[in-house]
């Protein structure tokens, strides 16, 4: 969703969740077996993607990285929703399943 928006590469897009998940660049880095300095690179290609200034950048890249995280939440709580409701449906079933069996 991010990427399609701001048209960012898929390199681009493991640099972002790296960086807004909190990580050292270093560490995203080695992680993504790329150097410090090509790592920078595309940073700056994202900053300028996002039309992040040196002032305002980091309150934006918060920002955006609330509404992502936010987004990531929703759709976990969605699918956990869902989850529970077939559970819940497998459950009925089992015990109707059990039910008609002792009824024989």
């Amino acid at each position: 969703m991010l990427g399609k928006q701001f048209r960012l590469s898929p390199r681009e897009l493991q640099v972002t969740r790296g960086i807004f998940a909190g990580r050292k660049h270093s560490a995203i880095a080695v992680e993504l077996k790329m150097s410090r300095h090509t790592l920078n690179s595309h940073w700056r290609r994202i900053k300028a993607k996002l039309q992040l200034g040196n002032s305002e950048g980091a309150g934006r890249i918060q920002a955006i990285h609330h509404i992502y995280k936010t987004i990531i939440d929703i759709k976990l709580g969605e699918a956990m929703t869902s989850l529970r409701e077939k559970r819940s449906e497998v459950k009925s079933q089992r015990s109707e399943v059990a039910g008609q069996r002792t009824a024989r």
